[in-house]
């Protein structure tokens, strides 16, 4: 058995390295839309592959073979012996267009890595790392008023953005009572997000172009709590409440700002260091119920409210509006197993996922709330008896509108993890 699972994980090693180093190869940009010109970028959803095929749903979840950092609570579910090892990765291909033209994109990224196990009864230990944001995109413009292209040659702006900010959790869940588990992440965020906005003089040499690089650098330590009410309602049927909660955190990033005036004649470089104190990841509350027929299905439901409103980072222009207020989220999913105890028939063991959700983002541009919401399924494939088990999930999704100048995406992602479970601590015995 540990044989068995030993190479599963140098093969699942060997193929996500490979993969993202394929994708790595091709587009160095984590993410590509053109919605992380400002802010801090597309915010992850939670979770591995697992809950990713369930429309996301985490807190109300309680399951003894996943990992779910969302709700800390979750952990004291942890078994005895077992040793719990999840890792994955995800690609996304984003489709952008407005009412005048179209664009495509895809890139395939680190998602998620994380272990847990039990420390004593009752008391579930977790840790792991998982992107929080990115940014990604690449657009360029030129200059079409003819007044200016008559008297100053052709303009061509670029705007270039790209970076992540990225989550580190420890945390554990403590069961107080039979019904009623606690629990607390400790999260570092840490990252940088790197943007450029440049205006290039292209046929006439006695205008300077000018180039201009702001870097943000995070290194920020907060924390996250939450709770769960589990009820064995009958001998397989269990309901879960769960409530989770995280506090306003400002990442007071160092701002590096670099412009720099190049001519055929002269050059001229500024630079400026500061520390901006409006950056912050909002405070979030979420809710959420499952519930769980034993080695059948669980049905989850979640709502996520997240405090926007006063983020610094905002663009204003003739032709263009962004900014942020309250984000609202609904996530609702289901998994399926047909007969946990097939033997002649392994499809019938798998778990099936779906999902979908609805989100009403914090952004707003040109007067225009962007929402995004999507469907997901996904299958959960056992590979030994100890509860090891291959995961994918396969989201398809929309967000934005060509509407006031906007953009709408289409994207679709893939997720895949492998879920490695083990019994490290058992003192065996012979005869």
């Amino acid at each position: 058995m540990l044989k068995t699972t030993k190479r599963t994980i140098f093969i699942s090693i060997f193929l996500f390295c490979g993969l993202n180093a394929i994708g790595q190869e091709d587009n160095s940009i984590n993410t590509y839309s053109p919605y992380t010109l400002y802010g801090i970028g597309d915010i992850s959803k939670p979770g591995s592959a697992t809950t990713a095929a369930m429309g996301n749903v985490t807190l109300g979840i309680r399951d003894p073979f996943s990992i779910d950092y969302t709700n800390p609570a979750s952990l004291s579910i942890r078994d005895t012996l077992s040793f719990l090892f999840d890792f994955g990765v995800m690609q996304k291909n984003t489709y952008a267009k407005t009412s005048t033209s179209k664009t495509s994109a895809n890139n395939l990224n680190f998602d998620f890595f994380a272990f847990s196990f039990r420390i004593a009864k009752g008391l579930g230990f977790a840790a792991g790392v998982k992107t929080y944001s990115s940014v990604g995109y690449d657009i360029e413009r030129r200059e079409t008023d003819p007044y200016l292209i008559y008297n100053v040659g052709n303009i061509l702006y670029q705007h270039k953005g790209e970076g992540s900010i990225n989550m580190l959790f420890a945390g554990a869940g403590w069961r107080l009572s039979k019904n009623f588990s606690v629990g607390a992440n400790f999260l570092y965020y840490f990252g940088s997000i790197e943007r450029y906005h440049n205006i290039l003089f292209t046929t006439n040499p006695y205008y300077s172009s000018i180039y201009s690089n702001n870097k943000l650098r995070v290194s920020k330590v907060s924390f996250s709590a939450g709770t769960q009410y589990h009820k064995q309602l009958t001998n397989n049927n269990n309901l879960v409440i769960g409530a989770a909660f995280r506090p306003k955190t400002t990442l007071s990033p160092k701002n590096e700002a670099y412009t720099s005036a190049i001519s055929y004649t002269e050059n001229v470089i500024s630079e400026n260091t500061d520390y901006i104190n409006s950056v912050f990841v909002p405070m979030e509350l979420g809710i959420g119920v499952s519930y769980n027929k034993l080695n059948k299905f669980t049905v989850g439901l979640d709502y996520l409210y997240e405090d926007w409103k006063d983020f610094n980072i905002t663009g204003k222009s003739n032709s263009f509006i962004f900014d942020t207020d309250v984000n609202q989220t609904i996530r609702l999913g289901i998994d399926y197993i047909p007969n946990a105890y097939e033997i002649r028939k392994p499809m019938k063991r798998w778990n099936y996922r779906a999902g979908v959700y609805f989100s009403n983002t914090y952004m707003i541009c040109n007067g225009e709330r962007i929402k995004d919401y999507g469907i997901t399924f996904g299958v959960g494939i056992p590979i030994t008896r100890m509860g090891t088990r291959l995961n994918g999930a396969v989201e398809i999704g929309q967000r934005g509108t060509t509407s006031n100048g906007l953009i709408k995406e289409t994207y679709v992602g893939f997720k895949i993890s492998a879920s490695i479970h083990e019994l490290w601590f058992v003192k065996y015995k012979y005869r």
